[in-house]
């Protein structure tokens, strides 16, 4: 606040078909992992798909972001010390925290979003929604992520979410800093290493794990779209098994030249990304 100096943020928005996956290494790279922020963001509309989408992203950016990290770390001596120091400051959230030996730090800053509470609110109910908000604040604290959940509707919850994003982005405390909304009857919010487990407790009939809640959260919530139990596969398994067998030349071609050009556009954002940490500007003639 106050200040003349101008903060640059690249955001770079990451989903859609799982074929696009492997693109999280041009945002997460060698040339990010110094200064990154994460977050994760669910429809809490879709209670079902909340917790296979947020495991399914943590494992795939936990794994790029240490990558990154790594060769961070072995690039320079200067890497180094920015790997060095982006440890501390994630061990410092827990430092003296009663739960610092059961937490598994994230490797950067991250920040789970939950949207659409309204809709999480009208539609479910209570009890369930009480039940889904306390596993989402254990997979939160137990990766020491910050958990924001959010409605347009509702403008406390919708400064929440400006307020986080300025302090992660841009250094810029809320004063008197950000408070914890633990209601479920109101969207959470809740900031890396100021909730505990003992606040949080166990599932009913379940362990305080990731596969307790999630065990829960399976059977309060299933999948309207599995019609698998018996091993079978899905419709959409079925339809791309299916389509394998009548090969056409023409598309197979156009698929293969769209991906050749996808790995040369990764290569050249990489590249760009690195010169840009180092002071170099690309620019277009």
């Amino acid at each position: 606040e106050g200040s003349t100096s101008k903060i640059l943020a690249h955001i770079y928005d990451l989903g859609g078909d799982e074929s696009n996956d492997d693109l999280v290494a041009i945002p997460v790279s060698l040339a990010t992992a110094g200064n990154l922020v994460l977050a994760v963001v669910l429809d809490l509309s879709e209670p079902f798909a909340i917790l296979p989408t947020l495991e399914k992203w943590l494992k795939l950016l936990n794994a790029q972001a240490n990558k990154a990290l790594q060769g961070l770390a072995q690039d320079s001596e200067s890497g180094a010390k920015q790997v060095e120091a982006v440890k501390l400051a994630r061990q410092e959230l827990f430092s003296g925290h009663p739960d610092a030996g059961s937490v598994n730090l994230f490797p950067v800053p991250l920040v789970i979003f939950g949207v659409k509470w309204d809709l999480l609110a009208s539609e479910v109910d209570p009890e369930k929604r009480k039940i889904l908000g306390r596993a989402l604040r254990h997979f939160a604290h137990v990766n020491g992520a910050s958990l924001v959940c959010s409605s347009l509707k509702d403008k406390t919850s919708m400064n929440n979410v400006r307020g986080l994003l300025r302090q992660l982005l841009f250094g810029a405390s809320a004063k008197g800093g950000l408070p914890s909304q633990l209601d479920p009857s109101k969207p959470l919010c809740v900031l890396a290493g100021k909730d505990s487990l003992q606040e949080i407790g166990a599932p009913q009939g379940g362990s305080a794990t990731e596969k307790g809640w999630r065990d829960l959260t399976n059977d309060l919530f299933p999948d309207p779209n599995l019609r698998n139990k018996d091993g079978k596969k899905s419709e959409s398994a079925q339809v791309a098994d299916e389509l394998t067998k009548y090969p056409e030349s023409s598309i197979d071609g156009m698929v293969e030249q769209r991906l050749e050009e996808l790995s040369q556009y990764r290569k050249q954002v990489e590249r760009n990304q690195r010169l840009a940490s180092e002071g170099i500007v690309v620019g277009k003639d």
